[in-house]
């Protein structure tokens, strides 16, 4: 049978759905067990019937241990991973990313990383809604990219920086009629 870390590697399921697989067995376990003390006896099964029940009783404690294990594999990965995310979004947070204030700079970030979210700004609510929810979103993609990567999230996180002021001026270039129109949108109200 698979060890745990193999069902890990082989499977994408949370350690929830690794824990309700062994809830979802020993459940099946237990009734077996109870059907082979209560029902089967009258069955009058042969040695070799009896053999197969209690082999499929093995098995299925030896799927859920495997289950357990992978559970917990899975848990202590989301926890580290989640860890990670926490610390890479903090960075961003604290970082020239998260300081950018003005829509100008805003717009330039949103531009680079996430152009298709600028179209079909119609009206003021709009603007808010890019500025506050879809600037937030842009921050939190560059955090789970900065903590998928291997190495030191803050050394990345300067080459982000670096290679998104080394495009700034074209960026405010290609956004300046967009800025001009959020602008005059949040003006008439």
């Amino acid at each position: 049978m698979i060890d745990a870390k193999q069902l890990i590697k082989n499977s994408y399921f949370k350690s929830k759905d690794h824990s309700d697989k062994a809830l979802a067995l020993k459940r099946v376990r237990t009734t077996i067990a109870k059907l082979k003390i209560n029902s089967f006896d009258s069955l009058e099964l042969d040695l070799k019937e009896q053999k197969c029940i209690s082999d499929a009783l093995v098995l299925l404690d030896k799927a859920v241990e495997v289950h357990t294990k992978a559970a917990k594999l899975t848990k202590d990965i989301e926890t580290r991973k989640a860890d990670r995310y926490a610390a890479a979004l903090a960075l961003v947070m604290k970082s020239d990313f998260g300081k950018l204030e003005s829509i100008k700079d805003k717009v330039a970030l949103l531009f680079s990383e996430k152009s298709h979210m600028l179209r079909d700004i119609e009206k003021a609510s709009d603007v808010n809604y890019i500025m506050k929810f879809t600037f937030q979103d842009c921050l939190e993609s560059i955090s789970h990219s900065l903590a998928y990567q291997q190495g030191d999230m803050q050394e990345e996180l300067g080459k982000a920086l670096a290679k998104f002021q080394a495009i700034l001026p074209d960026t405010y270039a290609k956004t300046t009629h967009l800025v001009e129109r959020m602008q005059k949108l949040l003006a008439a109200g």
